[in-house]
């Protein structure tokens, strides 16, 4: 679109705009008849001429170029150090996010030069799926895919971690990040299933079968299909509420088959490196969820390896979260039932949660993984229409009663 250039021959340096609104590059020369260049992460015209005369100026005088904290070294530092820390899911998101930011605003940006309006720039271009998950840009209007406002605020916390762990490792004297501002959903989608819709499905999980295969004693490879672990699968995520990337992740020596007063029925371990807080639970099996269990060591293949949940094709791997839910659509579709908008098994843990609202959050939440209480309580627990009947139907009388020793004073007290 545009370019100019600063400074004496040898020491000069050339700034320009490849694309219409886009970023502004700059290019000098690095003294071996090579050519580096790199983005400035804005499109300030006027910005970007100042910075060429001011790199021309250290070349003419022979000063070092000042080391700058970019996009590219503080992304591959962080998952480095910083995301290992972090369950395989988060660590698997920080690496997208991290594609996502280098490919939208490029490798060599300056973090500290990044604005609100260019943070405002991502998180209008995933909104609208100009962009998709890694940051490529979509070019047909028609196949781009629109995200919700979660999506992209759990983007922005992760860009966010990012520039606080540079501040706090000193890297950066500045956080752009603390001007990202993530959309917010005001009316978030959050589908219960029911028991009707629960029993529905369960009547028809036999009909949902997959194909498994080996090698043969010839060598060659054999096809079969049969019935699939979705029975067992989802009679466990009714059971224990627990979340469907946890459920999947659990192995066969993480069954506590030892029956006691305090587990009638035994117990499951959920590792931590699996659990979206990173915390390792152990739960009370019921009898359901033990049945459940049994039946789905009594279906893994010969020699299933150590999941619970092993893929069809590959025993040494668990089943992947996306076959898994592929099994519940179409378990959906035989028992005639309509997706529910919002949600896929996550419904499954909400219903475990409202159910349960007469017994104390505590046992709620460390029964069925919540770390925090509030969560239960504020996000999971949804009113009812039972319980909003009995809110109207069962109210207490309010009365004044006189207060002994006082002849004037009374109180109000619940009476009943």
């Amino acid at each position: 679109m545009w370019s100019e250039s600063r400074g004496p021959y040898g020491s000069r340096v050339r700034v320009y705009q490849p694309e219409p609104g886009g970023n502004i590059y700059y290019a000098h020369g690095d003294g071996k008849g090579g050519e580096k260049n790199g983005s400035l992460g804005h499109r300030h015209r006027k910005r970007a001429i100042e910075f060429a005369e001011e790199l021309s100026a250290r070349f003419v005088l022979g000063l070092e170029l000042p080391q700058t904290e970019t996009l590219e070294t503080g992304w591959r530092d962080y998952l480095r150090e910083r995301s290992l820390d972090k369950t395989v899911d988060s660590q698997q998101h920080d690496r997208r996010v991290a594609h996502a930011t280098m490919n939208f605003f490029g490798a060599n940006t300056p973090i500290e030069q990044l604005t609100r309006t260019d943070f405002d720039r991502f998180i209008r271009a995933r909104l609208s799926g100009e962009i998709d998950s890694s940051g490529n840009f979509v070019m047909h209007p028609e196949r781009r895919q629109r995200v919700g406002e979660r999506t992209v605020e759990r983007d922005c916390s992760t860009l966010g971690a990012l520039g606080k762990w540079l501040l706090q490792c000193g890297r950066i004297g500045r956080d752009p990040t603390q001007a990202v501002s993530p959309p917010r959903q005001k009316n978030p989608k959050r589908p219960v299933a029911s028991d009707d819709r629960g029993d529905a499905i369960e009547a028809v999980a036999d009909q949902v079968t997959t194909m498994v295969s080996w090698y043969g004693p010839d060598g060659g490879r054999i096809l079969r299909e049969v019935v699939s672990s979705f029975g067992p699968l989802f009679r466990l995520a009714r059971e224990t509420g627990r979340r469907i990337s946890s459920l999947l992740h659990l192995r066969v020596e993480d069954i506590d088959w030892q029956r006691t007063s305090a587990a009638p029925w035994g117990s499951l371990l959920f590792r931590g490196e699996h659990d979206k807080q990173g915390k390792a639970w152990k739960c009370l099996m019921s009898a359901e969820a033990r049945g459940a269990v049994e039946e789905a060591i009594a279906r893994r293949p010969e020699g299933g390896g150590c999941w619970l949940f092993p893929a069809p094709r590959n025993i040494d791997h668990p089943l992947r979260i996306e076959a898994a839910t592929n099994w519940l659509k179409r378990a959906e579709a035989l028992a005639g039932l309509e997706p529910q908008e919002g949600g896929v098994w996550h419904p499954y843990r909400r219903a475990y949660a409202i159910k349960r609202k007469h017994l104390p959050a505590s046992d709620v939440a460390q029964q069925g993984g919540w770390k925090n209480i509030s969560v239960v309580q504020q996000v999971y627990q949804q009113a009812d229409r039972e319980t909003l009947l009995r809110v109207l139907s069962e109210p207490r009388e309010l009365r004044e009663l006189p207060v002994r020793g006082s002849p004037e004073g009374a109180e109000l007290r619940e009476v009943g």
